[in-house]
């Protein structure tokens, strides 16, 4: 890893955006966007995220993550954990 902090992209085409954290590597960035929703964050807002990140052409990102204070509702129905004594 060469740099850790936020990045802001494209300032030449007046494009606002950054991203929250960003690890920078020899070759691309592991970048990571923060969300302080007052709800858990879904599957929904995490393609549109991943859509906006695929169109930007410079940096190039190799891993994209999310960090959200509510956490994550990726399926319709929340996860059911289950321990050694449950029975399905």
């Amino acid at each position: 890893m060469r740099n850790i902090g936020s990045y802001y992209y494209d300032p030449v085409h007046c494009r606002i955006g950054g991203f929250d954290a960003a690890l920078e590597f020899s070759d691309g960035y592991d970048i990571f966007e923060v969300k302080y929703y007052s709800q858990a964050m879904i599957l929904n807002e995490i393609h549109h995220e991943a859509q906006q990140v695929a169109a930007i052409k410079e940096p190039n990102v190799r891993h994209l993550g999310f960090i959200a204070i509510h956490g994550f509702v990726v399926r319709e129905v929340p996860y059911l954990y289950l321990d050694e004594n449950d029975i399905l």
